[in-house]
């Protein structure tokens, strides 16, 4: 059983946990009521984290590399995205959000670890110096 208390000692939530482990078919260990039938949506929470996990280990990697290589690291996140944008990856909104974070901490290099195209990249340079109109 695990209880969740706020900081002023009240029991916010009480959980009853119910596990098995599974291996070539076979129940190698439970905890719990093994036999105990549950809905997807509630057991799957778990698994449903573990991508952003992994995610949050290989940013935190990426700004080992980073330092690594004598770049200081001044801010460092996770973005998720429901969809990729053709021009710059990332949606417009993000764009701007980067875009103002690089003017503030006056970054030189900004570090994505995702596959950006040559088109995207071009896109994104862009918004962090654009061209002046003549």
């Amino acid at each position: 059983m695990v209880e969740v208390r706020r900081g002023d000692g009240v029991v916010e939530a009480v959980h009853r946990v119910h596990a098995v482990a599974v291996r070539d078919g076979t129940v190698v260990a439970e905890s719990g009521d093994g036999g105990l039938v549950c809905f997807m949506r509630s057991s799957s929470k778990p698994i449903q984290a573990l991508p952003l996990a992994r995610r949050a280990l290989a940013t935190a990697e990426a700004a080992g590399l980073a330092r690594a290589i004598d770049l200081n690291v001044v801010q460092e996140g996770l973005v998720t995205i429901t969809a990729i944008r053709p021009a710059t990856y990332i949606g417009k909104g993000k764009v701007d959000e980067f875009a103002g974070l690089v003017k503030s901490l006056q970054a030189s290099v900004v570090v994505m670890d995702c596959p950006v195209s040559p088109v995207q990249n071009f896109s994104l340079r862009r918004v962090r110096s654009p061209r002046k109109a003549s």
